[in-house]
């Protein structure tokens, strides 16, 4: 009886995971960009992670102010700990980028742009046409005539993300972000090859970057100083250079248990007589 049980619901499992496998490959077309040993899956981990605290800052500010009680006091510790998401996001990207143009052999400039642009303005476009659809249907709510550049101007400006770096009003509240994602796309592998900062030995590297995150933390620094959460970049890109590091010297190899049982004086720390 057991072995009738076994026969007829393998193929039916067989059928259901076959069906999970279409829908992963499905999924991974759809959302992955690049695939194979380029990935790096603790970083994309840590990427979801981030996405799931900024979802909580949403959130809280939509709905927050439906909870009560012990719920409400719990939304708003997820959404205080969600503003850390960004900031995790921009030491991914300074971490991970930094890391692709400090090789020799590096893609050409406005390749290494086109890259970049395909993952940030598919999403973008579809939100900022949504936004310019209810800015048109809700007159009321609308921003065009609140900022002191033209209505053409002002959508041209919010497609470009230039506010956050620049003092425009956005359209997209939300978007600052991608401003300052794009804005290192933009000016990173410049600063790399121009001042051809591969080729400098890697103390120089970190004092190079360690000025630069603190200029972002000096307010009257000029363009710098007002963005201080650009430092977060150059925190990633401090990882990039100091993941390698080993502090302390090398560490002696561990004790190998099958070796210290062949001899009667055991593993003290001498070496095994020869004979």
């Amino acid at each position: 009886m057991i072995e009738t049980v076994t026969t007829v619901n393998a193929p039916v499992s067989g059928v259901k995971f076959r069906r999970v496998a279409a829908l992963k490959k499905c999924a991974a077309d759809l959302f992955e960009l690049e695939t194979g040993a380029r990935r790096i899956l603790p970083m994309e981990g840590l990427r979801g992670m981030s996405a799931a605290l900024v979802f909580f800052v949403h959130f809280y500010a939509l709905f927050g102010s439906y909870a009560a009680g012990g719920t409400g006091q719990v939304f708003q510790f997820l959404a205080t700990l969600g503003h850390c998401g960004v900031d995790v996001f921009f030491a991914l990207s300074g971490y991970i980028i930094y890391g692709i143009l400090l090789k020799k052999r590096q893609a050409p400039y406005f390749q290494f742009v086109e890259r970049r642009i395909v993952r940030l303005y598919p999403a973008f476009t579809a939100v900022f046409l949504f936004y310019v659809c209810a800015s048109v249907a809700l007159p009321a709510y609308s921003k065009f005539h609140t900022s002191r550049l033209s209505p053409v101007g002002y959508l041209l400006a919010n497609f470009l993300m230039l506010p956050g770096i620049l003092p425009i009003d956005p359209l997209i509240i939300v978007a600052w972000s991608l401003s300052y994602e794009l804005c290192f796309y933009l000016t990173l592998p410049l600063l790399i090859r121009w001042l051809r900062i591969s080729a400098w030995p890697r103390p120089a590297r970190i004092a190079f970057f360690l000025a630069l995150a603190a200029a972002c933390l000096w307010p009257s620094v000029p363009a710098l100083g007002r963005h201080a959460r650009l430092c977060m970049f150059a925190c990633g890109i401090l990882l990039r250079e100091t993941s390698g590091w080993r502090f302390g010297g090398r560490r002696p190899a561990p004790p190998q248990p099958w070796r210290c049982s062949r001899w009667p004086w055991g593993c003290s720390g001498s070496e095994a007589p020869r004979f």
